[in-house]
């Protein structure tokens, strides 16, 4: 696929957002949400729009009611590029709009199968890879929500367990639904791939010295909040070393994470119609359109 690409100084002049940006409790800088995720949200904003008049549009010479489904955006990447961030920042930032106040986040994550589930079938190891994921309990969630059902029970993943909660949520009926997760434009995801219920798709692109940079501070972070938390999975890694724990993150980085990315995730990139293409620090320094969506 062919991409039109925007350096950063010009993405954040071609788009002047129409709303006046509320404090985000997010751990993001305001230039970032400033050239970066305002321009995003406003252009997010204007697709939203579209879909429903088009579904005015349909109703009108159909004579039925064609209903209301959500805008669905798909967020991809690789494990600790921002995927949960970026959906944050885009989902505060939409949600000031009057017209779709009702936004909701779905990761993939709540999908993974529990870790007693996983141990039994022997691929503990192998988590967050195809096998390891719940797609029919997937797919029946989002059958729900894009036929328009007001409230839908879904599991919730806890990073500091690192396992599916015995009590699912409640979702309540979005017009914004965020979908993220590292398989997101995967096609090896159960009765159909995700993208089937997209409207538009976007992928957080690093490169890997950074990506493996992020998990490392990520790894500390847990580590550090587990310290006097036994129920955390991380408590177990609280006495180990520095030099130990980065051992430890760099071993699980380049048997799980990198593998991961490079045999499924990566390979997903070109099928986004949008990629935040970020450098150190999180940085997004280039945001590129896939030219089907122009």
């Amino acid at each position: 696929m062919e991409f039109m690409t925007f350096r950063r100084d010009e993405w954040q002049q071609l788009f002047q957002s129409s709303i006046e940006i509320e404090a985000l409790s997010l751990n993001i800088p305001n230039e970032e949400v400033h050239h970066i995720f305002q321009p995003l949200a406003e252009l997010l904003h204007f697709l939203v729009l579209n879909k429903k008049q088009t579904a005015r549009a349909l109703s009108d010479f159909l004579r039925k009611d064609v209903g209301h489904s959500p805008f669905i955006i798909g967020i991809a990447g690789s494990v600790a590029a921002g995927k949960s961030t970026t959906a944050k920042v885009l989902e505060s930032l939409l949600a000031q709009y009057h017209e779709h106040p009702k936004t909701a986040i779905l990761s993939t994550d709540q999908f993974l199968h529990p870790n007693r589930i996983l141990e039994a079938r022997g691929i503990m190891h192998r988590k967050g890879f195809p096998e390891s994921y719940d797609y029919a309990n997937l797919h029946q969630t989002l059958k729900k929500l894009t036929s328009g059902e007001a409230r839908v029970e879904v599991p919730v993943y806890s990073h500091a367990t690192y396992d599916i909660l015995p009590e699912p949520v409640i979702l309540e009926k979005p017009d914004i639904l965020f979908v993220e997760g590292i398989n997101v434009l995967q096609v090896d995801t159960g009765e159909a791939p995700i993208t089937d219920y997209l409207d538009i798709a976007i992928y957080v692109d690093a490169k890997e010295e950074d990506l493996f940079q992020w998990y490392w501070e990520r790894i500390q972070e847990l580590v550090n909040r587990a310290m006097n938390d036994p129920t955390s999975y991380f408590h177990q890694f609280k006495d180990l070393e520095a030099d130990a724990l980065l051992m430890m993150a760099k071993n699980v980085w380049e048997s799980v994470n990198l593998k991961n990315l490079y045999e499924h995730i990566l390979p997903t990139r070109e099928r986004a119609d949008i990629i935040l293409e970020k450098g150190a620090r999180h940085m997004v320094h280039a945001v590129h359109i896939n030219n089907r969506l122009l």
